[in-house]
């Protein structure tokens, strides 16, 4: 790996200054480093659980930071409302729930947690429970995004912080609905 690496930037040296260089090398070296620990650590079912949670998560927290955006930004400001209206923010965050929510259930049940059973019953039953479970992370959400954008703080930074805690929340509740009996 030490050749690569300084192969990489020896090659990335050619178009950046060496700062850039050596960060980039630095990145893709903690990306390889990643790659190494999940293929060693995937062979674990917690742990690969985990890890394919985390996947899922990611794509799940992009589609609620998307769609909180668009409603916060482009669609509040087309409608003339306050940057800083607490109301409409109670609102972007309750539709990028739901889209967050919506999209979440299928990968997390199949992919996360090898939950293969599709009779109408199991279905209903894991995606009721997955939707309540979801009702307290949305409630810390809201609550948490209206005060601290009133607060002064900028709401896609109170989105990110609020992310990180909604997303750790979920991964608990949902090995609780979908893990084997």
């Amino acid at each position: 790996m030490l050749l690569f690496s300084i192969a990489a930037f020896a090659c990335l040296r050619l178009g950046f200054i060496w700062q850039e260089a050596l960060c980039l090398t630095l990145l893709a070296d903690a990306v390889a480093g990643c790659m190494i620990a999940v293929q060693r650590l995937w062979k674990y079912p917690a742990v690969a659980s985990f890890l394919k949670y985390t996947l899922i998560g990611a794509a799940t927290t992009l589609v609620n930071y998307v769609a909180y955006w668009l409603m916060a930004h482009p669609l509040r400001g087309l409608l003339g409302i306050g940057i800083n209206n607490t109301a409409w923010v109670g609102i972007a965050t309750t539709v990028s729930w739901l889209a967050a929510v919506v999209f979440s259930f299928f990968p997390n049940k199949t992919f996360a947690f090898d939950s293969h059973d599709w009779s109408k019953a199991v279905v209903l039953r894991e995606g009721r429970t997955f939707f309540l479970s979801r009702v307290l992370t949305y409630v810390f959400d809201v609550v948490f995004m209206m005060i601290a954008v009133s607060c002064g703080m900028h709401d896609m930074v109170a989105k990110l912080f609020s992310n990180v805690v909604v997303v750790i929340g979920n991964f608990f509740t949902s090995r609780l609905i979908f893990k084997k009996k």
